[in-house]
């Protein structure tokens, strides 16, 4: 018999605190709503698994093992079956250091005891529940941002203007899952959503969860306030809420409200339409990779010595194949080579219930790689949730994308995959789907 529960525990940061996600060095002056960690917590014939959302940029492989202990220390569960998964909202806490960005410790600590609290509030309040699946389509939300030119490269979000912009790369992942998890009176307990689209479309210096945050207001508006929204961002490393096509998409304010609207009329349609079942299995597997990262070579050393000084290494061309500063990445690969980092443990890890399951994933990973799972298995409810359980602080792009530039590629301080990292996760994905679908 399949028992659930879910909670939820503010991890808004202080005004003054540093906001990460930009090039500069934000600090919020104001709140537009607040930052949860929320966790839902399952278990079926003496198995469990846990699951925690934090509305943060990111989270570090520390900052996850920290959280685990906190739970497993207060109900006995074992850490591997504990998931601990970031939004990348880019309107939250000061939980990453990059570029002009650094994390501060008091709100570290407040973010993991947060975390730990909500997933030990969930198992502690499990009760008889039913669960069930729902796949629809989210169009016109998610668009591809990278775009080859005529002269063979891609760009990352070129202007709509751009008279060298050819086609996208690629074509964006619109699928929205979504659980519906009820007692057994048919009382909602948690709605969990699964769709990839990047979370920042707010900008500002004022704390806000994006457009999850729009569609937890809406559920629990509609479904009571007892319902927790636990939103985990899917495969979106490449894609972002830009329509090349419409300018006005490029900077609008109010975006995150439209597409937390638009999500949520999708989602009501799905929930109201899900039958839930109470006999189910409830699996944890998980894959260690031991992934090698990229280092700066000795020309990229010597562009990034010269481009800090403000000197001409007539590499221009290829360190401008970005719409970011050039000056900033040379220091990040700087900071990368002092860091002398050569291998990473990356975790890759299956909740399966019943029927459907949960894919969670390190890295901001493009979207092929969901794509690929998807195909492998259609009509499969599949949960995909990125940045997952600390360990990659970087994006993860296809193999043909290192070689072509753009934004995603591009070295930075915080670890570099080495090519075939996003191909492995895929593969890894679906050998450990065939072992629970034996």
């Amino acid at each position: 018999m399949l028992k659930c529960g879910a909670s939820e525990v503010k991890i808004t940061p202080d005004l003054g605190m540093g906001i990460p996600g930009y090039f500069d060095d934000r600090r919020a002056d104001g709140i537009k709503d607040d930052l949860y960690a929320k966790a839902l917590a399952m278990e079926a014939d003496g198995s469990c698994a846990v699951v925690i959302v934090c509305d943060t940029i990111n989270l570090t492989r520390q900052d996850v093992l920290r959280i685990r202990k906190k739970i497993a220390d207060q109900t006995g569960l074992c850490p591997d079956v504990i998931t601990v998964s970031a939004t990348h909202t880019h309107t939250g806490g000061p939980s990453w250091s990059g570029f002009e960005s650094r994390r501060e410790p008091e709100y570290i600590n407040r973010l993991v005891a947060g975390a730990a609290e909500a997933g030990i509030s969930a198992y502690q309040s499990m009760r008889p529940a039913k669960l069930g699946f729902g796949i629809g389509e989210l169009t016109g939300i998610s668009f591809i941002r990278r775009f080859f030119m005529k002269d063979g490269s891609v760009r990352t979000n070129p202007s709509s203007k751009d008279p060298n912009v050819v086609k996208e790369e690629g074509v964006p992942d619109d699928t929205l899952t979504v659980v519906r998890v009820e007692d057994t009176e048919g009382r909602l307990i948690a709605v969990v959503t699964n769709f990839g689209v990047h979370l920042d479309t707010v900008g500002g210096a004022q704390i806000c969860a994006d457009y999850p945050g729009v569609l937890s207001e809406h559920i629990k508006k509609t479904y009571g306030t007892h319902v927790v929204s636990l939103f985990l961002t899917g495969p979106c490393g490449n894609t972002n809420h830009i329509n090349h096509k419409d300018p006005t998409t490029f900077s609008n304010p109010e975006m995150y409200q439209r597409i937390g609207d638009a999500m949520f009329l999708q989602v009501r349609g799905l929930v109201d339409g899900i039958q839930t079942e109470g006999d189910i299995s409830i699996r944890v597997a998980t894959k260690r990779l031991l992934v090698n990262l990229r280092r700066p070579t000795a020309e990229q050393l010597e562009w990034a010595k010269a481009a800090v000084e403000g000197r001409d290494t007539g590499m221009e061309k290829e360190a401008d194949n970005s719409m970011f500063a050039t000056k900033l990445f040379a220091k990040e690969m700087l900071e990368l080579q002092e860091k002398d980092l050569y291998a990473a443990e990356f975790e890759v890890k299956l909740v399966q219930m019943g029927d459907g399951c949960l894919a969670a994933w390190p890295g901001e990973v493009f979207v092929d790689f969901g794509q690929t799972v998807r195909a492998a298995y259609p009509g499969k409810p599949i949960l995909i949730a990125e940045l997952s359980n600390g360990g990659a602080e970087c994006y993860i792009p296809t193999k043909e994308a290192y070689g072509r530039g753009g934004y995603e590629p591009r070295l930075t301080s915080g670890g570099n995959v080495e090519e075939g990292t996003g191909e492995r996760i895929a593969e890894t994905t679906i050998e450990l789907l065939k072992k629970c679908t034996e």
